[in-house]
């Protein structure tokens, strides 16, 4: 019988792999189904951060992505997981504080 250390490795490689796989997921806001904390897609609340004055720039540099995912974004592109929860946070942060009027 194999010693439980000798698994180790084997198991982190699976993690790793795993977590790859979650990052890579695509980040689809009020696409997906059973959407129901934030009705809006990424290109809709990318839209009211700008229009509130924000540029992409900034917008980027706060979510930790590049203007140029940003722009992408903006424009419909589908964008990862882990960066449309980011503009999401970001979004909810922003209103919070009143910077952004939500659309009826």
């Amino acid at each position: 019988m194999r010693s439980p250390i000798t698994f180790l490795p084997l198991i982190h490689k699976r993690i790793v792999n795993c977590i790859e796989r979650i990052n890579t997921f695509v980040y689809c806001g009020a696409q997906c189904e059973g959407a129901s904390v934030n009705e809006m897609t990424i290109q809709e609340m990318l839209a009211e951060l700008l229009e509130a004055g924000f540029s992409q720039r900034v917008i980027a540099e706060r979510v930790g992505t590049t203007q140029p995912t940003i722009n992408r974004a903006a424009k419909g592109a589908d964008v990862r997981y882990v960066t449309g929860k980011a503009i999401e946070r970001f979004y909810n942060e922003v209103k919070e504080v009143g910077g952004v009027e939500p659309k009826a």
